[in-house]
């Protein structure tokens, strides 16, 4: 099976343990079936602001498990990979998803309306102005691998 690139947040005091090598594990929930070999793309990111900072690092996975872990989840043994990752694609892939999912947001906003009878034209109105308001630095794109 070949590896997958994983783009993932990271808060801060994790992802500092992490970029200076003290912290080699990570513990995630296993919604994206990771494999030996699957690449980790870290990124800060501060849910205090629900930003990211623009810090990056890249850990390949060594050894996975899930034993004596809470259901659903995993820890994986890390060493840094240098595949010269895209750092600028990465962040409007980033960028993208988080759009995607501020549209899906409006889009279930719309659909539990119709269920409560309560659509009308200011709900269209919003979902449209959502719509057609990009956010400040946003953009799209694929991951590259340079």
């Amino acid at each position: 099976m070949a590896s997958k690139i994983h783009l993932l947040k990271c808060w801060p005091e994790f992802f500092k343990a992490v970029k200076s090598g003290e912290k080699t594990f990570e513990i995630r929930m296993n919604d994206r079936e990771y494999q030996v070999g699957d690449v980790l793309i870290m990124s800060e990111y501060d849910p205090s602001t629900s930003t990211y900072t623009g810090e990056h690092v890249s850990r390949r996975v060594t050894y996975l498990t899930s034993a004596y872990q809470v259901e659903g989840y995993v820890v994986m043994s890390l060493i840094p990979d240098e595949g010269g990752y895209d750092v600028v694609m990465i962040e409007h892939y980033q960028a993208l998803r988080d759009e995607v999912a501020r549209l899906r947001g409006a889009l279930q906003d719309i659909h539990d309306s119709i269920g409560n009878g309560a659509l009308n034209v200011e709900w269209i109105k919003r979902f449209a102005q959502a719509a057609l308001t990009p956010q400040a630095g946003k953009g799209g794109g694929d991951v590259k691998k340079g």
